[in-house]
């Protein structure tokens, strides 16, 4: 298919595999994209799906995801799903979305063998109140699932309802990965899987909050951390209340993830004007000086 435009549509409850007894899963995708080029997903509200809300599979490549809303699959399905699922897709465009109450938030991987998740841009991404993980890059695979993918001022925020694992971001059998200006308010994890290589800087610039970082061997500091990833130099690390992060200090039900005056996400970030030029609430960046991490830009 070649093009296709799905947008304004409102779903919820997309099962087209009912409930499995014996392994306690349902399936169902509310928009999938399978061997497509070009096009748009975008202005569709989602819910209640059990795999993904949104899944480009199998080289799909050239579509924009963008101002979707996604939410609630949380007690449909055991499943590591995604609200929005990139599997073995290239070259496409992830951007402005609000997800939140999911298993996974953004995942960027690939369940084929030898083909992998590249080329994508995913930034101006809000995502909070998630079971599993904010942003899951690579897994699910013995080979390299992701690589040369950019992730570019989203926020990634934790709930506050005692999850399992609550991981802002998990990295596995990733290459080259760009990650920049994101915040992630919450914990993040690597493993030591032998396929993974991250080249010098390409991690950097990113706002970590209340989280503990994680590899396999357990429990690590920024510095660390930053040594794993061959990056992180403008990176920082603290432990703030929320309110004196965000405009909206409980969550849920708020979900103004705005920053404060006083946050120590200003100026933070690295001026990526010749990638993109708005915001998640479509506020023009500075076309020079230093940005905001996160997805929105205070002026």
């Amino acid at each position: 298919d070649t093009n296709m435009t799905v947008n304004g549509n409102t779903m919820h409850h997309v099962v087209w595999g009912a409930k499995c007894p014996q392994c306690g899963m349902s399936f169902g995708e509310g928009i999938r994209y399978n061997t497509s080029t070009g096009g748009s997903i975008h202005d569709n509200t989602i819910s209640n799906c059990p795999s993904s809300g949104i899944d480009l599979t199998q080289d799909t490549t050239g579509v924009n995801v963008y101002s979707n809303t996604i939410h609630d699959n949380l007690a449909l399905t055991n499943q590591y799903s995604a609200a929005i699922y990139s599997d073995g897709a290239q070259n496409n465009n992830i951007y402005d979305n609000l997800i939140y109450k999911m298993k996974v938030g953004i995942s960027l991987s690939s369940e084929n063998t030898d083909i992998a998740t590249s080329g994508t841009k995913v930034y101006n991404n809000l995502v909070y109140d998630w079971y599993y993980t904010g942003i899951f890059i690579g897994g699910a695979g013995a080979w390299v699932t992701s690589h040369n993918n950019f992730v570019y001022n989203n926020t990634f925020v934790t709930g506050p309802d005692g999850y399992t694992y609550e991981q802002a971001l998990a990295i596995e059998q990733s290459q080259n990965d760009t990650v920049q200006n994101n915040i992630f308010y919450g914990g993040t994890y690597t493993s030591a899987y032998t396929l993974q290589s991250f080249a010098s800087g390409y991690f950097d610039y990113n706002t970590y909050y209340n989280g503990v970082f994680t590899t396999d061997a357990g429990s690590i500091s920024l510095g660390a951390w930053g040594t794993y990833v061959n990056g992180e130099t403008h990176s920082a690390y603290s432990t703030p209340s929320i309110g004196s992060v965000f405009a909206g200090s409980t969550i849920p039900p708020a979900t103004n993830f705005e920053l404060t005056g006083g946050s120590s996400a200003i100026g933070e970030g690295k001026n990526l004007y010749s990638t993109f030029t708005t915001d998640y609430g479509g506020t023009t960046r500075p076309s020079v000086g230093a940005w905001d991490t996160g997805a929105y830009q205070n002026l």
